[in-house]
């Protein structure tokens, strides 16, 4: 797929001054990446396209893996990104994360993206899958990944640059993209765009409760989160066989075949 040849390449490519907008700000991104973790340039980008079945809100996508009538049917959660929540009306919204209006209308909003690009594309709108650390899934069996559109664009990006979302770095920073995310954020502040615009979700009537995310609460705790985060990636870069991540159950399964191995690294 064109989009994605085009994203590895800019990531591999050592001359920046020859490339403009987007595919900039991705190898811009991609090489600050590379820095933080050296094998990291190394790694191919893993990638995959897909056909858009559903989009369930701004950053949650039904797609299908595959070739009709073999193709698979799964949920992708777009990494780096955190849309509001959409109304649903259930009593267990979070205080740090509450449904909101602009929640509702992003969801309305991606909904009609894609849809004019399926219109444009005539009935059959096909993707690109980008994932920077693997085909990782989330705790809800998501998968997690970029999606590249028909013209190349990194729709990730695109919802911070307009203010449908923040940078989601409280996971950790993109490995592929922070630089361009963090331009992307400062901007859509500076413009006061969708979230960052201070009547976004405020009651006009006065008096009323309004439904508002604490970004100003939020963002210094998830920066200090990503900071930890990179620390250890970095470490465990300099040390593989010193740090493995507790989550990834592959690491953990060859950590416990080494230990039986070499009794002396076992911990009693």
């Amino acid at each position: 797929m064109t989009a994605l040849r085009s994203l590895y390449s800019l990531y591999r490519t050592p001359e920046p001054q020859h490339l403009t907008g987007l595919g900039a700000l991705v190898l811009v991104a991609g090489l600050q990446a590379s820095q933080a973790v050296p094998d990291r340039a190394e790694a191919r980008l893993d990638e995959d396209t897909a056909e858009v079945v559903r989009v369930v809100d701004g950053d949650t996508l039904e797609v299908l893996l595959g070739v009709p009538p073999d193709g698979e049917s799964v949920k992708l959660r777009l990494c780096s990104v955190d849309t509001e929540e959409k109304i649903s009306g259930r009593a267990s919204s979070s205080p740090t994360k509450p449904e909101t209006v602009f929640g509702e209308e992003t969801a309305q909003w991606a909904r009609g993206f894609f849809a004019e690009l399926e219109r444009e594309s005539g009935g059959e709108l096909r993707v690109g899958l980008a994932f920077p650390e693997g085909r990782r899934t989330d705790v809800y069996g998501r998968l997690l990944c970029h999606v590249l559109l028909p013209d190349g664009r990194d729709f990730n990006l695109l919802l911070v640059e307009q203010g449908k979302s923040p940078y989601f770095n409280k996971y950790g920073n993109s490995p592929i993209a922070h630089a361009a995310f963090v331009r992307a954020q400062e901007a859509a502040r500076a413009a006061r765009l969708g979230i960052w615009n201070p009547a976004t979700n405020r009651a006009k009537t006065p008096g009323a409760h309004s439904a508002v995310r604490p970004y100003a609460r939020l963002l210094p705790w998830w920066d200090a989160r990503a900071a930890a985060i990179d620390g250890f990636r970095a470490r465990a870069a300099r040390e593989p066989d010193g740090w493995l991540a507790a989550e990834d159950p592959a690491a953990i399964q060859l950590a416990y075949e080494r230990c039986q191995r070499e009794p002396m690294l076992r911990v009693t």
